[in-house]
């Protein structure tokens, strides 16, 4: 909506759709038909798989902005972590290939935070993308690539009722509700956080899961799922202090969840994944004003402590959250605090605040300096390296020095150099 004002916008999907935007444009399109769409447009912004399942992509002259928030190269390690040590490798193999595509070929990339950032730069140094041409055009490559997370509405959300106690009449109105608000996947961890709760024993407090079933019907049901339903059930916590809502909530329903609660809960596991993840769900409790414990280790729950925002543990520590949600309960001062702490930190996140770096690019978008003076050697059909054509032998400076002989000695002299290059090699 944000870049409505100025742009002409189309959100165009692979996969079904029924989102309907008073403001966007949107359609759902086969992947045979996308073409007719990128010929339309002057800037591609894409995520995911995208350029893999439509190779053909990463040769168009278009403008392509790659939104990498998602390193799902990492997140693929703990998903497979069962599974034999083949679908392993080549799970590894094909993200890590996906994403590769996406360094070398977009114009643009758009990342989630700081953290993110350091390690794309990493990857992107890997693929030959951070180079005199990239350096040149600023300093800080902040022109290849830069932080824009997911954004929250700068209009504050408004309670209308309480679906948690519709759906669980179990729980009363002056229970304290604490709340999971988003989806169970296998990187995550909460099983520490109900451990805590049977722990804690206190009635008054209710653990609530929102959205069990994975929007995508693509996505199976992770087995994290199945083990903390199980867990559940061996506790004797099932719709007494844990509940679960089944079905996937709406995006424009959720703000009743959080309003209807008191406390946010965030749990993973300790590994590379929580290192560079961004906890799009956790912005929701800003939103909402809703205080948060959260496990350590991730970039926002520094921000939330920083900004006395909630309460950050230790990854796998019970007797933390034990600790953390006693405090919440018994502490309504603090809760309070903790609230305003929460909807303070929303104004930094919201869309007109986070999408400023990508509207400035938008505004004098140019294709990457290395794509617009190496044509040649940027593409789905480059050697890996930007630095190296077809050819191991063949680099940019190869290159160079044979387009300044054909300029200042002639043909003649430039065939006598090759010829001489290739006797030097036999």
């Amino acid at each position: 909506k944000f870049l409505v004002q100025d742009f002409d916008v189309l959100l165009a999907t692979t996969k079904g759709n029924t989102l309907k935007h008073e403001s966007v444009s949107t359609i759902s399109t086969r992947h045979r038909k996308l073409q007719l769409l990128v010929e339309w447009a002057d800037i591609v912004v894409f995520q995911g798989l995208l350029i893999s399942e439509n190779p053909w992509l990463a040769d168009t002259e278009k403008i392509l902005i790659a939104d990498v928030y998602d390193p799902f190269h990492l997140e693929i390690l703990e998903q497979r972590k069962e599974q034999g040590i083949n679908n392993r490798l080549r799970g590894s193999r094909d993200t890590t290939d996906a994403l590769n595509r996406q360094l070398r070929r977009a114009d643009y990339f758009i990342c989630a935070s700081e953290r993110q950032r350091s390690l794309w730069l990493g990857q992107l140094a890997a693929e030959g993308r951070v180079n005199p041409y990239t350096y040149d055009a600023s300093a800080d490559l902040r022109r290849l690539i830069d932080v824009v997370p997911f954004g929250i509405s700068a209009k504050k959300p408004e309670k209308k009722n309480d679906p948690i106690r519709k759906l669980f009449p179990q729980i009363k109105s002056d229970d304290i509700v604490a709340l999971w608000a988003g989806g169970i996947y296998d990187w995550l961890d909460p099983q520490v956080i109900v451990r805590a709760v049977k722990k804690l024993n206190n009635p008054k407090l209710k653990l609530v899961f929102m959205g069990l079933k994975h929007p995508n019907p693509e996505v199976p049901i992770m087995s994290s799922v199945l083990q903390l339903k199980e867990l559940v059930q061996e506790l004797g916590l099932t719709n007494s202090s844990v509940f679960f809502v089944e079905n996937w909530i709406n995006y424009d329903d959720r703000a009743q969840f959080l309003l209807s609660s008191d406390i946010g809960v965030s749990s993973h596991l300790e590994h590379i994944e929580t290192e560079f993840s961004f906890r799009t769900r956790l912005l929701d409790h800003f939103w909402a004003g809703l205080p948060t414990v959260s496990t350590k280790g991730d970039a926002l729950s520094e921000i939330i402590e920083k900004n006395k925002a909630g309460l950050a543990v230790e990854k796998g520590d019970i007797d933390g959250w034990v600790g953390a949600l006693t405090q919440m309960i018994t502490d309504e001062n603090f809760r309070k605090n903790c609230s305003e702490g929460a909807s303070k930190l929303s104004e930094n996140y919201t869309w007109n605040k986070v999408l400023e770096p990508l509207y400035k690019f938008i505004k004098t978008a140019t294709p990457s300096p290395d794509r617009l003076l190496m044509p040649d050697l940027l593409g789905e059909s480059r050697f890996a390296n930007p630095y190296l054509a077809s050819f191991p032998r063949l680099t940019r400076s190869n290159l160079i020095t044979a387009a300044d002989l054909l300029k200042d000695k002639g043909v003649k002299a430039f065939a006598k150099k090759v010829i001489k290059k290739i006797i030097g090699r036999s």
